[in-house]
């Protein structure tokens, strides 16, 4: 697939003029299922954090998630989350893991690709886990949006091609309106999680830019 290369200087110019973009750090055991990622534009996680990264979803976030595999100590990138979680995505990408111990699959859309060792990263904090470098962390662990976007600028910093302008349309994106329809609740491990009513039928914000 072909990837956006551009750098988060809109994201950084209005962090602090909007609640609407929140980043979270997702772990994965193997490199294979990052490329998987990239290639298909799909990704799962666990229930617990597929509940989580849903709820921000809902609740007119637009999530940003930034990607590491364990032991390799780098990052490999950082995507946007492009749809709620379904089923009919879920056919077996990421191996038997994905029916044993992962929610069902949700779009995302890759922004960057850049592998970045945690070395290059060891003087951003988060606030969110105790103020701890972000190398350090569990998976699913939320990044203030501080954090968030410094580790995105690192991740951005020598991508090869530029695209002005692209982020911002992509965090424009009514992307709710364009996913699957699953408003009363998603089924994770053969059991049906229900969404409150607090999030039934909310779309996405479009972001001033």
């Amino acid at each position: 697939m072909e990837y956006d290369k551009q750098s988060t200087e809109w994201v950084r110019s209005h962090a602090d003029l909007i609640e609407s973009v929140r980043y979270f750090q997702l772990k994965s055991c193997y490199v294979g299922n990052i490329f998987t990622s990239q290639r298909e534009g799909i990704w799962a996680t666990t229930p617990k954090n597929t509940l989580k990264l849903l709820e921000a979803y809902l609740n007119n976030y637009h999530v940003i998630l930034l990607f590491s595999v364990n032991s390799s100590r780098k990052f490999y990138g950082y995507a946007r989350m492009s749809s709620m979680p379904h089923e009919s995505l879920s056919v077996g990408h990421f191996g038997s893991m994905e029916q044993t111990f992962l929610g069902p699959c949700f779009r995302v859309h890759w922004i960057s690709n850049r592998i970045i060792p945690f070395d290059h990263t060891n003087e951003i904090k988060n606030t969110l886990n105790d103020n701890l470098p972000v190398r350090i962390c569990r998976d699913g662990q939320e990044v203030n949006k501080e954090a968030g976007t410094r580790l995105c600028e690192e991740m951005d910093a020598k991508n090869i091609k530029w695209e002005k302008g692209k982020l911002t349309e992509e965090l424009n994106m009514e992307t709710l309106s364009n996913s699957t329809d699953n408003s009363e609740g998603i089924m994770i491990n053969g059991k049906h999680k229900k969404i409150t009513d607090d999030y039934k039928g909310r779309k996405k914000k479009k972001l001033d830019c």
